[in-house]
């Protein structure tokens, strides 16, 4: 899971990663993993049942277990560069 604790860090986070993924290549269209970290960061936080599935949730899109400088373990991470047009191709699923 991706938290951000301020602004500064979800714009650091999209600059490192998102801004060299095929979902972030076009300011028109939002990648939906980064919008529900932006739209539930704050609310995963919590002891009800709705903020623990909320942080679920985020922790199957973007898992932080073994991250690397190149990417996260985003569910969607595909490199720009590297486009394939399979999203599931390097997810071994």
């Amino acid at each position: 899971m991706a938290y951000f604790s301020n602004g500064s860090e979800g714009n650091a986070f999209e600059s490192a990663f998102c801004s060299r993924c095929v979902h972030g290549q076009d300011e028109d269209k939002h990648c939906p993993v980064l919008f529900l970290h932006e739209l539930w960061n704050y609310e995963q936080h919590g002891d009800t049942e709705i903020a623990k599935a909320k942080k679920g949730a985020l922790s199957l899109l973007i898992s932080w277990e073994h991250p690397t400088k190149e990417a996260p373990d985003c569910k969607m991470f595909i490199k720009a560069e590297d486009e394939t047009g399979d999203l599931f191709e390097n997810q071994g699923l």
